[in-house]
């Protein structure tokens, strides 16, 4: 009887510490420190979230005695197979190679959302998915000490359009929610879950986040994070600030005439004049 007593309370100590494990894990706390580089990765979703300036307000105000920076290096459409900031050839020609831009910029966080796209090859696309996110992983943790992967929201049945239904691939885009989480487990990553038990009404189009649901995606995130803060209203002085200075970001980052900016046409010469310039 002694016997089995110290079996059962031997089991329900090695119970009790891998709850605390997992619990632990699974609030693995952020944080922001002084002279913090946050950069944002991500597709379509990730820069609508940007532009709408909720999120970063709220962290900026979080966290404002460590005075953190923002980049916003996402793209539309980048996967963790493609980034605009790598396979566009200017940019490599301006700003150098996806390391060397973290480098320019001193990312020392990086807060990721990939998956929703790469769900649309169904299973069999797991594999190849997991392995091109996690070399992608080990590229941010080269420059950064903290790495936040943020999972897609579900597909929704699109408002009004006659277009197929996204919402049948919600199955497919589970495992791949699923095997992000893998990801954050093994590497001990910051985890924040957009999919499970996400309500509805977040899109139009069944894909992208629409304006008036981003102040709630940034608040779930920011929650996720551990931080309280509301939502900055639509007219707050921060928001607007972000924003603005999101807008100024792009100019630099994201030019409309790159190649007037950085490239040839800044110093090319279109006449010699004097006696080679012969006048129509």
């Amino acid at each position: 009887m002694l016997l089995l007593s110290k079996c059962v309370a031997s089991i329900l100590t090695g119970v009790a510490m891998l709850c605390l494990t997992t619990t632990t894990h699974a609030q693995t706390p952020f944080s922001l420190v002084k002279n913090d580089v946050v950069v944002f990765a991500g597709g379509t979703n990730m820069l609508h979230l940007q532009q709408a300036g909720y999120l970063e307000a709220m962290l900026t105000h979080k966290f404002a005695t460590a005075r953190p920076k923002f980049r916003d290096l996402s793209w539309e459409a980048d996967t963790v197979f493609r980034q605009g900031t790598v396979i566009e050839r200017w940019r490599k020609v301006g700003f150098g190679s996806r390391d060397d831009q973290f480098k320019r910029v001193g990312a020392t966080v990086v807060i990721a959302q990939f998956g929703k796209l790469e769900s649309m090859a169904g299973g069999k696309g797991l594999e190849n998915f997991t392995k091109a996110y996690g070399q992608l992983i080990d590229s941010y943790k080269k420059q950064a000490r903290q790495v936040v992967l943020i999972t897609p929201t579900p597909f929704e049945k699109p408002t009004g359009l006659v277009i197929p239904d996204p919402a049948k691939r919600n199955v497919e885009l589970a495992l791949y929610v699923k095997a992000i989480k893998k990801l954050a487990d093994e590497r001990k990553l910051v985890f924040v879950d957009l999919f499970t038990g996400a309500k509805q009404g977040l899109t139009d189009n069944g894909m992208h986040v629409k304006p008036e649901a981003q102040a709630d995606v940034a608040s779930l995130i920011a929650k996720q994070l551990g931080i309280a803060t509301p939502a900055q209203a639509a007219n707050h002085p921060l928001r607007l600030a972000v924003i603005e200075k999101h807008r100024l970001w792009y100019d630099y980052w994201r030019p409309a005439n790159w190649k007037l900016l950085y490239g040839d046409d800044s110093r090319r010469q279109f006449t010699r004049g004097g006696a080679d310039y012969i006048p129509f």
